[in-house]
């Protein structure tokens, strides 16, 4: 009886994850980073950042698609949203991509007449699926192990594939994420840089890379700069991470009003308030925002006193 409850145990993982979580839906948002390595002495380390997100409908030759935008971060708020391609999932678990042949292109030129196959989830161990890596001879991925991994208390398939010859990082790829490399990761590979995933959220989780984590990194700011150590500005949060609501405590600055912005991950205005000079604290109900991240500035006569972030659970 004890081997059997066992091996219940064991086996629980696998069970649980029955449900299939798709890829492609609304909402969804991906970002990650590419690390160049420092090749000749005085050189730095380079660090790209992408973000991706899925939103709306299109159809394309009759064919039904989700639209993929990539953002621009790094500014004060999100200006640069461009339409990247189109995305859909079909009823066996494969993700199809359409790219729209853009400069910034993740798989160069391509042919956007002719869409490529980008994941398969139903794929079993010993399986092979043929992933044309640009500027690399892997093209052939060998599904090494399949497992699952707690997502925010939910078992996702993941699968795990054979170390290739030109790629520093074996390919992982879990349901409704995709890769732990990056989104676009089955067609690209690491040669004198290093990929990951930061960081996934969708209208239902916010999802930050255990790997991330694990060196004491959250995942980096979108939509707005962090200003957190800004020495003018003396103030604490809580709760962080906060459900109904989240105050704001100043303990210093400058004796002028101020405005708080908050903001959504995408850049977005979503509430803003005056606070006057008197003030101590600000208490700011969250009940009717999304679960995910959110920064907010405090900008007064100066121009962007300070700013930081908090995650509405």
């Amino acid at each position: 009886m004890k081997k059997t409850l066992l091996s219940l145990f064991l086996l629980l993982p696998f069970i649980v994850c029955a449900q299939y979580f798709p890829l492609v839906k609304d909402g969804g948002i991906w970002r990650q980073i590419d690390s160049h390595f420092p090749i000749m002495p005085g050189d730095y380390w380079l660090l790209y950042k992408y973000q991706y997100q899925i939103k709306g409908d299109t159809t394309i030759n009759g064919v039904d698609y989700k639209k993929l935008y990539s953002m621009n971060y790094d500014s004060l708020l999100v200006e640069d949203v461009e339409f990247f391609g189109s995305i859909r999932e079909d009823s066996l678990k494969r993700v199809y991509y359409l790219d729209k042949n853009t400069v910034n292109s993740p798989l160069g030129n391509n042919n956007d007449s002719t869409e490529i196959l980008l994941y398969d989830f139903s794929l079993n161990i010993g399986d092979t699926i043929y992933m044309p890596a640009i500027y690399s001879e892997d093209s052939m991925q060998i599904v090494e192990s399949i497992d699952s991994m707690l997502i925010e208390g939910q078992w996702r398939k993941r699968i795990n594939f054979q170390q290739t010859i030109n790629s520093i990082s074996k390919r992982t790829w879990v349901e409704g994420i995709g890769n732990l490399k990056g989104l676009f990761f089955p067609f690209l590979f690491e040669f004198e840089n290093y990929w990951i995933l930061t960081c996934y959220e969708d209208n239902s989780i916010f999802w930050t890379n255990p790997e991330m984590t694990q060196n004491g990194i959250s995942c980096f700011g979108v939509g707005i700069e962090d200003n957190t150590n800004n020495s003018s500005l003396s103030l604490d949060i809580y709760p962080n991470p906060c459900t109904n609501y989240i105050e704001f405590s100043f303990n210093k600055l400058q004796n002028q009003d101020f405005t708080i912005t908050i903001f959504n991950s995408l850049g977005k205005i979503v509430m803003e308030e005056l606070i006057y000079a008197v003030q101590e604290s600000f208490k700011l109900n969250t009940n009717s925002f999304n679960s995910g991240l959110y920064y907010y500035r405090i900008s007064g006569n100066a121009k962007g006193v300070g700013g930081g972030r908090f995650i509405k659970l």
